[in-house]
């Protein structure tokens, strides 16, 4: 397997749904501060406040799937994938091109394995 990755920015962080209670619960104190609570969590206060709309106002399909952005937008697209032949017509590798926020990852994938690539697919774009 060959893999050529570009400068990373940041990993995006998860955080469990008991984590994100905790922290919520925190908020509700009488007299507590959404800032003071984000910064003593490690959290960024809008993420909190997006938390704490989404306890307030559920969304319709009972957050199943990813939220969409903060304009309303889901980025999520179904990417072209393109199968070579080396020449004796079958692929001897799958080839994997991801483009995001600026950083590009070129993998290549042994055929043999395109199971485990598929499956490896589906974790990594939800």
């Amino acid at each position: 397997m060959e893999y050529l990755v570009t400068p990373e920015k940041r990993k995006r962080r998860r955080h469990t749904a008991a984590f994100k209670h905790q922290v919520v619960e925190a908020c509700q104190r009488p007299g507590t501060s959404v800032a003071a609570v984000a910064l003593a969590h490690g959290l960024n206060a809008n993420l909190l406040r997006r938390w704490l709309k989404i306890r307030r106002d559920p969304p319709p399909n009972g957050g199943a799937g990813r939220p969409a952005s903060a304009a309303g937008e889901d980025h999520r697209a179904i990417l072209p994938v393109v199968v070579a032949s080396s020449g004796g017509g079958s692929a001897d590798a799958i080839r994997i091109s991801i483009q995001r926020r600026g950083t590009t990852i070129e993998i290549a994938w042994p055929i043999t394995q395109a199971k485990v690539c598929s499956e490896w697919l589906r974790e990594l774009l939800p």
